[in-house]
């Protein structure tokens, strides 16, 4: 979609679920995702926080890059996903379009945990930022929880406060 602000056109990748919602010329309040690519850089939107969040705790899974996680958003609602993971049904994720049974695996396998243990919504978003920047700088999901859990949350530090510790942390271990 392209989404005009203040006389300047943006264009956003959105679920097609949310494409269907949209009506020409409405306001409308969306989250964004900034991926930054080599090429370039790409804007996904959500028509929730919690879409959003999700959206970048798939781009933590190995092998799972922003446009199948969109697709992903695309053909399921976040409860539909939700609960094939807690039911580990291969079969029903891996029939969204580019998504084999491989990758379907490994995402359930990477988020069963993460999915269950509780977060307050705040310290969930903040892990969920600092997790999508250290994917985006090319960190591999094993690097990342690893670091994680190691660097001190709270809600009173900025993203980017988190970002700094958790790269020092990387960088002190050789990479």
């Amino acid at each position: 979609i392209i989404v005009e602000t203040q006389g300047v056109g943006y264009e956003l990748q959105v679920p097609l679920r949310l494409l269907g919602q949209l009506k020409k010329g409405s306001k409308v309040t969306l989250y964004t995702h900034l991926h930054l690519k080599p090429n370039g850089v790409e804007v996904y939107a959500f028509s929730t926080k919690e879409e959003r969040n999700f959206f970048r705790r798939l781009l933590s899974v190995s092998h799972f890059g922003p446009r199948l996680a969109l697709a992903l958003l695309s053909f399921y609602t976040l409860d539909e996903i939700r609960e094939m993971i807690s039911r580990d049904d291969v079969e029903a994720i891996s029939k969204v379009p580019g998504l084999g049974k491989k990758t379907a695996r490994r995402l359930i396998v990477e988020l069963k945990e993460k999915l269950i243990l509780p977060e307050t919504e705040g310290l969930g978003e903040l892990r969920s930022i600092v997790q999508g920047a250290l994917s985006n700088l090319g960190y591999t999901s094993s690097e990342i929880k690893r670091v994680l859990e190691k660097v001190s949350f709270s809600e009173d530090r900025s993203p980017e406060e988190l970002v700094k510790e958790a790269l020092q942390k990387l960088g002190a271990r050789g990479g």
